[in-house]
């Protein structure tokens, strides 16, 4: 079975995503998604959906460590795809999306210096107190 035309346009915009990447193995990585390409161009039964994305979730898994925006390209295409196409998956992606920006904020958090992470608190502080109805308008009675 081809691929269909969702998932061609789909891994169009994948490469569109990942064309300027700074991983690790961007050059390696997008030189082989070009090679696909050319395969899916020339030799459409080569490639079914799903076999395109056991490669693309495959590779994205094994890669992941350093080539983080190309895991985050992937996980874009087959949420993308699934939005479209249900696949079986093992939670609902809502659910998922959920869950993955809390971890991201986390991740994003723990791995900042103790400075940053004292700027930030004083920064959220600082934004509460400017939520006061009473500051804002001394703020904003200013020339």
């Amino acid at each position: 079975m081809a691929l269909s035309p969702t998932a061609k346009q789909l891994f169009h915009n994948l490469l569109e995503d990942y064309k300027h990447s700074k991983d690790k193995h961007h050059h390696s990585i997008y030189n082989k998604l070009l090679i696909i390409l050319d395969e899916i161009k020339s030799r459409p039964a080569l490639y079914s959906d799903h076999k395109l994305i056991s490669l693309l979730s495959t590779s994205a898994h094994v890669l992941a460590e350093n080539n983080p925006h190309f895991s985050s390209c992937i996980s874009k295409f087959i949420i993308t795809y699934h939005q479209k196409h249900p696949l079986t998956l093992l939670i609902e992606c809502d659910e998922f999306l959920e869950s993955n920006d809390e971890e991201y904020s986390t991740a994003e958090q723990s791995s900042f210096s103790p400075f940053f992470k004292e700027l930030q608190q004083a920064l959220e502080i600082r934004a509460k107190r400017m939520e006061n109805p009473d500051t804002k308008a001394k703020f904003s009675l200013l020339p």
